[in-house]
């Protein structure tokens, strides 16, 4: 009852979301991500009616996902004393619905970074040069420097440190940068 009861306030919350998100003329891809939880939280009502639940500790999320499959894992749950999570998994294609704005969700997406990426190369050649080419610069000084790091032995860890220190200013996943004309160009 305490699931049914949760999952029923996530698809609340998600409606109130959507409902804020399009009075405020929120960004489409944002509205089209919580179309797709709310028809998770839909979904994963249905996997719960019949049983198929599982419970893992809050805060560990999974490292993969089978292809062609949906997770939603919900917060919250009290169990002996411990603050669990509960553990939907489900075939992407057994809840229409879901899987349409999965489809729907993507989409927008991949048109929103197409349009930007459009938009951006559109820009003067000064223009782009001059935002693009201090990533260049920091993505060859970081290549410089793992390089030089696994010659001298560093593990994993000493590795990963270096990594979380560079930030990369600008990402558009599906797209890299093209030095050769200051342009962004996607990944294929």
């Amino acid at each position: 009852m305490e699931l049914q009861r949760l999952l029923s306030e996530r698809r609340g919350s998600s409606l109130e979301e959507l409902q804020r998100c399009a009075q405020s003329g929120g960004a489409v891809e944002k509205g089209a991500a919580i179309v797709h939880d709310m028809c998770l939280f839909e979904a994963a009502s249905s996997e719960l009616s019949e049983g198929r639940v599982g419970l893992v500790v809050e805060g560990s999320v999974p490292t993969a996902v089978p292809e062609g499959h949906e997770i939603v894992l919900l917060g919250g749950v009290q169990a002996d004393g411990k603050r669990l999570a509960a553990l939907f998994l489900f075939e992407a294609n057994k809840y229409a619905n879901a899987k349409d704005a999965g489809d729907f969700r993507d989409a927008v997406i991949a048109q929103s970074r197409s349009d930007y990426a459009r938009g951006f190369n559109a820009r003067p050649l000064a223009e782009r040069r001059a935002m693009l080419e201090p990533i260049v610069e920091s993505s060859a000084g970081l290549s410089l420097q793992l390089r030089e790091a696994k010659r001298r032995g560093l593990g994993a860890a000493e590795i990963q440190q270096m990594l979380s220190r560079h930030r990369e200013p600008w990402q558009l996943p599906g797209y890299r940068i093209d030095p050769a004309n200051w342009t962004i160009v996607p990944v294929f």
